[in-house]
This record gives C-alpha cells, sequence and structure tokens, in this order.
C-alpha cells in the first residue's frame, strides 16, 4: 500500500508524456462506455424495469388466438372467463377510446379508458384523491363518473384540490370527477381518463367482435404453466357451452410486461448486441494500442528491472497505468452515457411501448462501473503481462519491438477486431438492406400533398350512422368547396395504421377455411383523394345511402382469396358475421391493395363500406384532404371547415401521409441509424488497430526492408511483405466475421424484411468493405516503407 501513491504518480507522469495516446485511448473508451450505458438504459426502461405497479409480475393478459393471430376477447368470453376463472383473483376488460373532453378551456380529443368494474383492483391501485369506481358506478342509469390521470388534473385543472366532484363534458356528456389516478401510474394505453363501460353492455354480449383487451390479477404467485392449462380448459368449456359460435377459440395468458414489449424486444436486443459488439471491438483495439505502447517502452522496463525491479512490481505499474486510463474513459463514458438518455428518448420512435420508462437511473452508474471494468481487464491483462515478461537483455539488445510474441498478439487482437467488425457489420447490413426493400414496397396509395385528422364524434349529438354521414357530408361539401382541394373523403381506418379484421362469409366460394377481411369504411371520395386505383366495376356514388341496396368494394387479395381462379367477386355477396346481426352487402367493385397494418405487413383482404350505409359507427373516423398548396395553410382551412359545422368538435391527429408512412417504418429507421454508427465505427476502430500492426511491422522491419532495397529487391516485393503481414490476420478474421455472422443473422429474423440472412450481397458487401479498409489502413505504412534510405536504415545497427 505504501507504493500505490508512487504507482499513480508515476502512471500520471507516463500518461501525461504520452499525451497524445492518454487523449485518444479516453475518448475512445469514452464514446464505447457512453453507447453501451445510453443502450442499457435504453434496453432497462423498456424491457427490464418492472411497471410502475404493485407486484406486476402477477398481471397477465388474456387474449384468443384464431389461425396464427393473437386477438381481444369478445364481450361474452371475457363475461364468461370472469365468472368461471378461479386462478385469477380479479379479471377486468377494457376498450381505448378518444372521446371529447370539455373543462376549463378549449375542448379537445383525449386518450380514454372505458373499463370494466375491477379494472383498478387489477392495476392493484386506488386513486390518489377522491375514489376509484365502485359497483354502483356500473349501474345502467346511475351518474357518469370519471376518474382523471394525474398529467391531466395538473395541465387543464391546475392540480386544483377542490376538483373532486366538478362536472366535466365527457362527449358531449355531463360527468362527474371522482377521483384522481397516482402520479406515474403505469396503465395499459397510457389514458388521460377512465370511464365505466356502461354504454358497452351490449358488447359484452357479443361473442364474435373481439374489442376488448382482458388483464387478470393472480392472488398468489404463478407458474405460467398452470395458468395456460386453465385458460385451455376454459376455451373448451366456453366454446362448448356457446355452441361453438366462436370457432377455433383458444385462450392465451401471457405477463403482461412481457406481451407489452414482445414485438419491440427483437429490436431492442439487436441494438444492445451490437452496441456490445462495438465495446469488444473498442477493448481489443486499446488492447492493441497499450500492447504497441509496451513494446516501445521495453528499454525503460528492462533498465527497471536490471536494477533491481521485480516482476510483480512491474506489473502492478502498468497495471496502475491501465486501469488509471481505462478508468478515466469509464468514468466520462458513464457521464456521457447518463447526458445522452434525454437526447436518445426524444428520438425514439413512437410505436417503442414504455417510452416513459427509459431516464436516467442510478443502474446506468452501476452498468458502466461494470463496462468499465471489463475493458480495464480486457486491456490491462495483454499489455501488462507481455511487457512484464520482456527479457532484459534481449530488450537492452534491442530485439523486443520485433518478438515474435508481441506480434503474434497484436495480430490476434487484430483478428478479434475484424471478426466482431464484420458481425456487426453484416448485422446492420441487413437491417439496412431489409429497410430500403420496405421503402421500395408500393404502399397502394399517393401519399404527396394528402392532410389527414381525427374526429371522434359524441354519441350525445352523433347517436348513430345517419347522424355521423350528415355530420361528415357537411364538412365534406364545405372541403369541396374550396380552390385548391383537390380531393376530400372520410375513412374508419387510415393505410399504414392497422384495422379491425372480422369474420366473412362470401357467396360462391369454393375455399372452406374460415376467411376474414379488414373491414374499412370510407366515403365516396377516399379513392379518389387516396389515389388508390378501381380495378373492376364500380366506385361508391353518393347515391349509395342508408335505406338503398347494400353494396361493398374489396381489394384485389379478398378478390383472389374469396374467389379463386377465374371466378368474378363483382355482382356476388359477403356477409359480415361479428359485428351484431349478419350484415350482407353485394360487391359492387375491386380496388388495388393498400397495406393497412404496415408497409413491411402483407396485405390482408379488405371490404370497404360506404360510410352512409354501414349498420355500425365507429369509434373515430380520418379525414383525408388532397390539396395543391402548403399543408400548413390547409391545416387552418380544414379545421375551420369542422368548427363551421360544430364549433365544439375537437379536431386532433393531424398528419400528412408522409408523416404516416414515415411513422410506419421509424423503429426500422432508428435501429439501422444506431446500428450502422455503431458499425462506421467498429470499421474505423478496426482500421486503426490494422494500421497499428502494420505501421509497428514497418518500424521494427526497417532495416531488413533497407538490406532489401539495397540488393535491388523491387519496391513490389516491399509492398507485398507489408501488405502480407496485415492480410494474414484480416482474412482470418473475415472468415470467422462471416461464419459468425450467418449463425448470429438468424437472430435477426423477425426484423428482416425481403431479404434472407444468408444474404450473398450483404456477405460480399462485408467482404468488400474489410478489404477497402485494410487497403486504406495499409496505404501510409506501405508508403513509408517505400521511402525507407538503405543508408539511414544500416546505420541504425
Amino acid at each position: 500500500m505504501t507504493s500505490l501513491p508512487s504507482d499513480l504518480t508515476y502512471a500520471f507522469r507516463t500518461l501525461r508524456t504520452h499525451w497524445l495516446l492518454t487523449a485518444s485511448a479516453i475518448c475512445t473508451m469514452a464514446l464505447v462506455i457512453g453507447a453501451n450505458t445510453a443502450i442499457f438504459a435504453l434496453v432497462y426502461g423498456i424491457l427490464l424495469k418492472p411497471l410502475a405497479l404493485p407486484d406486476p409480475e402477477r398481471i397477465v393478459r388474456i387474449e384468443e388466438q384464431h389461425q396464427g393471430r393473437r386477438l381481444n376477447l369478445t364481450g361474452a368470453t371475457f363475461s364468461d372467463l370472469h365468472d368461471r376463472t378461479r386462478t385469477l383473483g380479479a379479471v377486468a376488460a377494457y376498450r381505448i377510446l378518444s372521446p371529447g373532453f370539455s373543462a376549463p378551456g378549449a375542448p379537445e380529443q383525449v386518450t380514454a379508458a372505458e373499463v370494466t368494474a375491477n379494472y383498478f383492483d387489477v392495476l392493484g391501485v386506488t386513486a390518489s384523491v377522491g375514489r376509484a369506481f365502485t359497483v354502483n358506478d356500473f349501474v345502467t342509469g346511475s351518474e357518469p363518473t370519471v376518474v382523471i390521470s394525474d398529467g391531466l388534473w395538473r395541465r387543464r385543472f391546475g392540480a386544483d384540490p377542490f376538483v373532486l366532484g366538478r362536472r366535466v363534458l365527457v362527449d358531449e356528456v355531463p360527468t362527474d370527477v371522482i377521483g384522481i389516478a397516482p402520479a406515474r401510474l403505469f396503465a395499459p394505453g397510457t389514458p388521460d381518463i377512465w370511464i365505466p363501460a356502461t354504454r358497452s353492455a351490449p358488447l359484452l354480449r357479443n361473442r364474435r367482435a373481439h374489442l376488448f383487451t382482458v388483464i387478470g390479477r393472480v392472488d398468489t404467485p404463478y407458474r405460467l404453466e398452470s395458468m395456460q392449462r386453465e385458460m385451455d380448459v376454459l376455451s373448451s368449456v366456453i366454446a362448448r357451452d356457446s355452441g361453438n359460435v366462436d370457432p377455433g377459440l383458444t385462450l392465451l395468458a401471457t405477463p403482461l410486461q412481457t406481451r407489452m414489449v414482445q414485438n419491440a424486444r427483437p429490436a431492442v436486443l439487436a441494438l444492445w448486441a451490437g452496441v456490445s459488439l462495438l465495446m469488444l471491438i473498442a477493448a481489443a483495439n486499446m488492447a492493441t494500442l497499450m500492447l504497441t505502447h509496451g513494446s516501445a517502452r521495453a528499454r525503460e522496463v528492462s533498465i527497471r528491472m536490471a536494477v533491481g525491479a521485480g516482476r510483480l512490481r512491474i506489473v502492478r505499474q502498468l497495471a496502475t497505468e491501465a486501469v488509471l486510463l481505462t478508468g478515466a474513459g469509464g468514468l466520462l463514458g458513464t457521464c456521457l452515457g447518463w447526458w445522452s438518455v434525454p437526447a436518445l428518448r426524444a428520438v425514439l420512435p413512437a410505436s417503442i411501448p414504455r417510452a416513459a420508462d427509459f431516464t436516467t437511473d442510478p443502474r446506468i452508474v452501476l452498468f458502466g462501473a461494470c463496462v468499465s471494468l471489463l475493458m480495464a481487464a480486457i486491456v490491462a491483462l495483454p499489455f501488462t503481462l507481455r511487457t512484464a515478461m520482456i527479457s532484459p537483455v534481449d530488450a537492452l539488445r534491442g530485439r523486443t519491438g520485433a518478438s515474435s510474441a508481441h506480434s503474434r498478439s497484436r495480430s490476434m487482437l487484430v483478428m478479434a477486431e475484424v471478426t466482431l467488425t464484420a458481425m456487426l457489420l453484416a448485422g446492420a447490413g441487413l437491417l439496412g438492406r431489409s429497410l430500403w426493400s420496405v421503402l421500395r414496397v408500393e404502399p397502394g396509395f399517393n401519399p404527396a400533398n394528402v392532410l389527414t385528422f381525427r374526429v371522434s364524434l359524441p354519441e350525445a349529438k352523433y347517436p348513430d350512422a345517419a347522424a355521423h354521414h350528415a355530420f361528415y357530408q357537411s364538412v365534406l361539401e364545405r372541403l369541396d368547396a374550396l380552390p385548391r382541394v383537390l380531393a376530400a373523403g372520410v375513412t374508419g381506418a387510415l393505410p399504414l395504421t392497422g384495422t379491425p379484421a372480422t369474420t366473412m362469409d362470401p357467396e360462391g366460394s369454393t375455399v372452406t377455411d374460415q376467411l376474414s377481411a379488414d373491414v374499412i369504411t370510407v366515403t365516396p371520395g377516399f379513392f379518389d383523394t387516396l389515389q388508390i386505383p378501381l380495378r373492376q366495376g364500380r366506385p361508391f356514388t353518393r347515391t349509395d345511402l342508408k335505406g338503398t341496396h347494400s353494396v361493398a368494394i374489396v381489394n384485389e387479395t379478398a378478390a383472389r382469396r374469396f374467389w379463386p381462379g377465374s371466378i368474378s367477386p363483382i355482382g356476388r355477396t359477403v356477409t359480415m358475421k361479428d359485428w351484431g346481426t349478419p350484415y350482407q352487402a353485394e360487391v359492387v367493385g375491386v380496388v388495388g391493395d393498400v397495406h393497412q397494418g404496415g408497409s413491411d405487413a402483407d396485405v390482408s383482404p379488405a371490404v370497404y363500406y360506404p360510410l352512409a350505409q354501414f349498420p355500425e359507427t365507429t369509434l373515430s373516423e380520418s379525414i383525408v384532404v388532397r390539396t395543391t398548396e402548403s399543408l400548413q395553410q390547409t391545416i387552418s382551412m380544414t379545421k375551420d371547415q369542422v368548427w363551421a359545422v360544430d364549433p365544439s368538435q375537437p379536431v386532433a391527429s393531424i398528419r400528412t401521409m408522409d408523416e404516416i408512412m414515415s411513422a410506419s417504418i421509424s423503429t426500422r429507421r432508428f435501429n439501422v441509424v444506431l446500428l450502422g454508427a455503431f458499425a462506421l465505427g467498429a470499421v474505423l476502430l478496426s482500421a486503426v488497430g490494422i494500421y497499428g500492426i502494420v505501421a509497428f511491422a514497418v518500424t521494427a522491419r526497417r532495416q531488413e526492408f533497407g538490406v532489401r532495397i539495397a540488393l535491388g529487391a523491387p519496391r513490389s516485393d516491399v509492398v507485398r511483405v507489408v501488405m502480407t503481414h496485415a492480410a494474414q490476420p484480416v482474412a482470418i478474421g473475415l472468415g470467422a466475421g462471416l461464419a459468425g455472422a450467418l449463425l448470429a443473422s438468424r437472430l435477426l429474423q423477425t426484423l428482416l424484411f425481403g431479404v434472407r440472412p444468408a444474404d450473398v450481397v450483404t456477405l460480399a458487401g462485408v467482404a468488400l468493405t474489410i478489404a477497402s479498409v485494410t487497403v486504406v489502413a495499409c496505404a501510409a505504412p506501405v508508403w513509408r516503407a517505400l521511402r525507407i534510405d538503405p543508408i539511414a536504415a544500416l546505420r541504425m545497427e
């Protein structure tokens, strides 16, 4: 311990003397450790951090599975599950709505959870102010009540403690505020308000409309296998007692947190794997750099050993220098990672769940310390052991710099760098090729100069489909009259945003399997607004009204799947059975395929119905407007036309179709950008490593090259010798990296689109990139080798 201060003093002096090496090493490690800590914060916040609920591991989500697809439960199935389950102590259902909310200030659309009685019991929370719902709040005819979120309470009411009992308007219905939810409460769907599901009572008896998200709480610790066994038994019992109305009913139980992040997990883990590879590459690079530095200090170490310093003393001194260097880089990197979390969260795609939980956390500091220790071990061990094993006699004779042991160690480290770089490049390349394939997908419509906004009509003011039609007809007439509006329409489901599907019974179909299709309500101007082509038949017209002959239009996929072969769909009927009374309509047209679930999702069969004829109202509709002028000017004009019809109607989610398309690929783009940045960093680090071993070899073999040139060897021989020194570890590392990439790329299967894991173009691109980087990294050492003066080189002896 008495020599520790002197070790630290000497280490500081040595690092200060070699300030360029010190600065580059600290900056490299800071960037790499900062990236690792920031991505760890992302992984922890999204995948690992427990939900902000009591005993969140006991909350499960219940779903139905049909033909490989996971669906919400029907109301009747939820009711049966609620009455018959023995494993779940509490079970609840909810729907996410977008009602209008009027309180102090202008009306706005908010996110609402329409919940059944046990909802807050399942979450294990109660109101922080006031009370949660009781059984009386769900009695038909009772006074409407609402629980508001802490955020809405502070934003709209200024955290007024006397808000309880105040009457607000929820979809034009006077509603009493009875409670305020706890701050930082996690609730599925992130609602602003919660309302009792009293108006959905008819849907709770429907056995075919899959509309309810169902969650349950287990009273005691459980095993998922035993929970699933009960779900299997209940599936059979419910299907039998209901007369098999919902064919193929299979209930699945999944921990809520696991289900929430299921789709995001592969993308987040891919980022973590990529930044981990970058960390290992940087560690190998730093180890190579420190080995070279140690070789340069061989004479110093030998003199210290010659005057009596033991090898253990030398090892401790060198380890102190390496730990001090990595410690400084680790401290700076951890701070950098901590500071970068808010910036990374700001660019996080909206499609990634639990973004609010991606915050700074003390665990980031602990993780940064662990990464720093790992890098210290990787960097310090080769440096200290190899340098301490130097033979004093050989070092004093000047032979250490070219020793085979040191050269072999540096070559192996560069080989590891190239291996890991090739794997990281292959992963980034595959995801980049997938993004390119998605961007090349024809969406089925023209998004240019199209503005969209969502309207949710209150049931109290617009109780049925006829009232909806009258409102939208008035708005569309006003929009069509504007001079720079080319077309306008309304739809219940915008492209690329997902669509509810239901079972269909097409007339004259030869297909024996159960068929389903997306259900989309539109006005006649919708297809013209988005320029969706008509392939057969006729479009909807303004005469397709309630009371006239019911009609429908199908997309090309539905036409092929429902009526395979040469059967024409025109004139045939399709019957929708799931939403209340079976609804039958005649197919009058076929339109081109549109990607409803995203550009990277397969096109599903779709059936379009006239909004004026459809018997049911949707929770909200979107108005689409194609214009010839600035979309910013169109926003104010379209709002004015809506408010001219209904001044109290909120307008929300104002976006262009280009923005919707961009949002649909935001997660892919986010992954490609970050992994691409990691891969670029890996390439640069590998280039530095390759340059280091080649430059050191040229310096160590300066006399040899001088003799070769003096004896008349052609310059090409010198180039060949230098390039061979780099080519051997690079070739081995590249081969191992490509083999590793072939194995690891299969883990990316769920993230790929339009490209196979063993993509020849990507692997060839990786090989070409590594080869090009090798040539560039060797250029300067080769140039120095060719400029060696034989006389000056021979005088060095």
